[in-house]
């Protein structure tokens, strides 16, 4: 399975060393600005107990080309979240809420447009409540960077 490791810019290579280091066998595919992308056959206990990642997801998608809000709805709409569900039940309850996260850098997408439209997509989709302040159940995290945008299931 797949992750993103989120970090503090700067610690990228840190980050990569302590999940090499503490997870055997693990695939490192990417090291890049604020973000570290692995590949890993194992229980999700041992990745919580990562000390040097801010935020851990399952990675779900990366999309390239994404300079215009409607891309990027359009395409996180195409995906299919309730496999995600099924893979993070294995490790957590899940219920039928969901929360979104959005972090962009140099894009002139607004990560509020995002948020509102994509809400109310996935709820019409899924027939899932959309919690706006509670990111504790199943919380969709949007990545945008220029043009390149990441997509994943927070872990934790």
């Amino acid at each position: 399975m797949k992750f993103i490791a989120f970090c503090t810019k700067g610690l990228e290579k840190i980050v990569e060393q302590e999940i090499s280091e503490r997870i055997p066998g693990v695939n490192i595919f990417a090291v890049e600005d604020k973000r570290v992308t692995f590949e890993i056959e194992i229980d999700f206990d041992r990745l919580t107990q990562l000390k040097t990642v801010d935020d851990l997801c399952i990675f779900v998608e990366k999309f390239e080309n994404v300079s215009k809000f409607e891309d990027l709805l359009e395409k996180v709409d195409d995906l299919d979240f309730n496999q995600c569900v099924d893979v993070l039940e294995k490790y957590r309850k899940v219920d039928n809420t969901f929360s979104l996260t959005a972090s962009f850098a140099r894009t002139p997408i607004k990560p509020k447009e995002v948020i509102d439209s994509l809400s109310n997509k996935l709820s019409e989709k899924y027939s899932w409540k959309f919690t706006e302040l509670d990111h504790s159940n199943f919380d969709i995290r949007v990545f945008i960077d220029k043009n390149v945008c990441l997509v994943g299931i927070r872990l934790t």
